[in-house]
């Protein structure tokens, strides 16, 4: 499946998340990811909530973090930081959200120009 495919069908399923949430791509940028703790991924993993009352669930297999929409396709997300993620099949961000005494909160999920924030609620 093309780039530009994916792009757009993760919009869409974002859009669902958020209605009236634009279309509009960009191409995807060149970044590299870096490790991160096995218990910071772990503390990451959960249920995320959009302000619209859809959910994204963010899962842990074989040491690599997960984010799907349900019933949209599953995207792996590459840690750019401890905090900041990126999906590499197009372009998409997450960057987690910790409270002062360093719960995960929440997250924000980025494509298309699109900010989309979420709190995690299990």
């Amino acid at each position: 499946m093309n780039r530009r495919l994916l792009s757009s069908l993760y919009l869409a399923g974002l859009a669902l998340v958020l209605p009236g949430a634009a279309m509009a791509q960009s191409g995807p940028q060149q970044r590299v990811d870096v490790e991160v703790a096995a218990d910071i991924l772990t503390s990451y993993v959960g249920l995320y909530q959009f302000a619209s009352g859809l959910y994204i669930v963010v899962t842990l297999e074989n040491g690599f973090l997960f984010t799907q929409i349900p019933g949209q396709e599953r995207f792996r997300i590459f840690p750019e930081s401890e905090t900041e993620f990126f999906v590499r099949a197009f372009d998409g961000q997450v960057v987690f959200e910790r409270s002062a005494d360093g719960v995960v909160t929440g997250a924000v999920f980025t494509t298309g120009g699109q900010v989309m924030p979420a709190r995690k609620i299990a």
